[in-house]
């Protein structure tokens, strides 16, 4: 006998609370936690509604896709310059957002909801928001569209991670030499200009966070994050979010003090013995002594000393996540077009910025320029008075 399958897409709040049993047992990472969720949502000023298409199976719920209903516009970057982008409705996916059975089957059944939702006109485009390349849903989301809705450019992206052993030792030796001779020379060269002046702090309770906080917005205001308008943002918005991830235990944020100075931070995620890295930064005043890789170490050694399993560096080619980490895979951003003039429009707007972004990239490439420009770009974008006299 055939088995019955129903598909129903919800998108009202207050649907979602219904869908918590399902949703939290099949979580895998902090991202896809119902009420980050539901936080993020209220608070997002583009957010229009959620959007979680839930596939039964006989009657009983089998596979979540979680997303959302947002007027934004689409990502537009030449190089480190973003392009104005017009206004559009997007569905976006979350990471870590499709829960339970993920067969080929069901994956191709959650894109038929996804197609029919943009021929409706519900939105302008799909996003996925960095799917695994090796999944189901990555291939299904590249072939299923239409030849002009597709992502034609949906580069991937290295992820990083580190598999922790039970012992800091064992981390030592799971460097190469070359590594762990650098690592232990800028130790001695940090702790040599400040002996007994060094020492790091530790936060994890929402008690714990004002001042550990207004230290770590010391440092961040003087990175090139900073400048680009990422990474670590002292408002409330990220207060709310922060509170959330501490009052379920999840926070574990570090601060090295140089003669009480903060000069570096890490805030990251623990759930289920892997430590995400969310924000990461260091006083450019103090680069001499690579203080971001001393706390990166003091970390290290912390997290294996309290059996977690795995360090998450997220994605990106900076050095320390490629020197460090020890298991890797790839990821990618997928964008669908409705079969609109307005999707269609958008998608063609993409393919001719991406076009002139990789073309010009692969001429700084091939003229050894790209990490010449990039390192004037981070100078430059940093503010004043973290720029080099």
């Amino acid at each position: 006998m055939a088995d019955q399958i129903a598909v129903r897409v919800v998108r009202a709040f207050d649907e979602v609370e219904g869908l918590r049993p399902v949703w939290t047992a099949w979580q895998r990472i902090a991202d896809a936690d119902i009420d980050y969720y539901l936080l993020t949502l209220q608070s997002s000023p583009t957010c229009l509604r959620p959007h979680i298409i839930v596939l039964y199976r006989d009657g009983l719920p089998q596979t979540l896709l979680i997303g959302k209903l947002e007027n934004c516009g689409i990502w537009l970057k030449v190089g480190q310059w973003r392009l104005p982008s017009p206004r559009a409705r997007g569905l976006a996916f979350i990471y870590g957002g499709l829960l339970g059975d993920q067969s080929p089957r069901n994956c191709e059944i959650l894109m038929r909801s996804i197609l029919d939702s943009l021929s409706q006109g519900e939105a302008d485009f799909a996003l996925f928001n960095k799917l695994k390349t090796d999944s189901s849903l990555h291939g299904i989301a590249l072939r299923a569209p239409a030849f002009l809705c597709r992502d034609h450019f949906a580069g991937s992206f290295l992820h990083c991670s580190m598999k922790l052993p039970s012992d800091t030792d064992a981390l030592y030796r799971g460097l190469s030499s070359d590594h762990r001779n650098q690592i232990r020379r800028k130790a001695r060269h940090l702790l040599a200009a400040y002996p007994d002046r060094t020492r790091i702090a530790s936060f994890q309770e929402v008690e714990e966070m004002e001042d550990a906080l207004a230290d770590v917005e010391r440092v961040a205001q003087k990175t090139y994050q900073r400048g680009l308008g990422v990474g670590f943002k002292n408002d409330p918005a990220f207060h709310q979010s922060l509170a959330l991830t501490a009052s379920k235990g999840w926070l574990r944020g570090y601060i090295l003090y140089l003669d009480d100075t903060p000069v570096a931070f890490w805030i990251g995620t623990l759930f289920g013995g892997v430590f995400r890295l969310d924000y990461l930064g260091y006083d450019p005043a103090y680069e001499r002594f690579s203080p971001g890789i001393f706390l990166i170490t003091k970390v290290l050694e912390d997290l294996c000393q309290n059996a977690v399993r795995e360090i998450d560096f997220g994605y990106g080619v900076e050095r320390y996540k490629q020197q460090f980490g020890n298991c890797t895979w790839h990821e990618a951003i997928i964008h669908i077009f409705a079969p609109t003039f307005k999707g269609l429009a958008l998608n063609a707007v993409r393919t001719l910025v991406l076009v002139t972004d990789r073309l010009a990239r692969t001429i700084l490439e091939r003229t050894k320029l790209l990490p010449k420009l990039k390192r004037a770009w981070r100078i430059r974008i940093r503010p004043a008075q973290a720029r080099p006299s």
